[in-house]
């Protein structure tokens, strides 16, 4: 997550810091409420993203919806 905020440093959503998932998710991400939280959703609608989805994201086992 931090490859993909650094490219966005100015946006708001990137600003949001600390972990993606504790002790709340950041605004545009949903978390398993498992005792260790995995990523499983990321909002990037309305974001102002451009270029290529950064390979990192792959690495995100829990992923499910993007």
């Amino acid at each position: 997550m931090a490859s993909m905020v650094s490219r966005y440093p100015q946006e708001g959503w990137a600003q949001e810091g600390g972990d993606p998932c504790l002790p709340a998710s950041w605004s545009w991400v949903q978390c398993s409420s498992e005792a260790f939280p995995r990523l499983f959703s990321i909002t990037l609608s309305g974001k102002n993203i451009t270029g290529s989805i950064p390979v990192e994201l792959t690495k995100l086992s829990g992923l499910v919806e993007l």
